[in-house]
């Protein structure tokens, strides 16, 4: 995701945030884990440079690696909000696979 907003250096330095992160399905799971960096990204200014999920019950334990948003170079449309509709996470023959539309 951040990829298709910004160029963060490889070298930034970053804080972690942890979270847990509830969801009845896997789309709704990845939905609330984007939604969620998207909060941090508008509310603190940060990017998210690194993540790691771990499961708990009723979803899933998060921690963020997050870098400060002026250490970035804005490359496209920085996302709004995560739209419902179409959000697929599921495993397929290559492992797992998702599709999500990021609204901007």
């Amino acid at each position: 995701m951040l990829g298709s907003f910004a160029d963060v250096p490889p070298d930034v330095s970053w804080v972690a945030r942890e979270c847990a992160v509830p969801a009845d399905d896997d789309g709704r799971l990845l939905a609330a884990v984007l939604e969620e960096i998207i909060y941090r990204m508008d509310a603190a200014d940060e990017l998210p440079v690194d993540i790691a999920v771990a499961p708990e019950p009723g979803g899933v334990g998060v921690i963020f690696k997050m870098a400060d948003s002026s250490t970035a170079t804005q490359t496209g449309a920085v996302p709004k909000a995560v739209a419902l509709h179409g959000l697929r996470l599921a495993p397929d023959a290559h492992g797992w696979s998702c599709r999500v539309t990021l609204d901007v």
